[in-house]
């Protein structure tokens, strides 16, 4: 059967590690699923996600990745959270 192997090109991601978000606390106390779209130039894989945390965040944060039809195709809950900045889960 075919592996499907990564290709041999360094990480990328969606925001610069230096980033931050304008308003990192919406003071909301329920829970929410937020998303974002995107449109790769070229083939990849997706190993995992990141979010930035204010320290005001607590609870499971788990990630959910959609294909554009709606179809649920990976999940994975964040481990060794730090405070507060950005954090990141990968897939199995």
């Amino acid at each position: 059967a075919p592996v499907n192997n990564p290709p041999a090109t360094a990480p990328s991601s969606l925001f610069a590690s230096t980033a931050k978000p304008g308003a990192s606390d919406s003071k909301d106390s329920a829970a929410v699923e937020l998303g974002v779209t995107f449109v790769a130039d070229t083939d990849g894989y997706i190993t995992g996600i990141r979010f930035y945390k204010n320290s005001a965040n607590k609870g499971t944060h788990i990630a959910n990745l959609w294909t554009s039809t709606g179809q649920l195709i990976a999940t994975a809950t964040f481990a060794s959270e730090s405070s507060s900045g950005w954090q990141q889960v990968n897939f199995a």
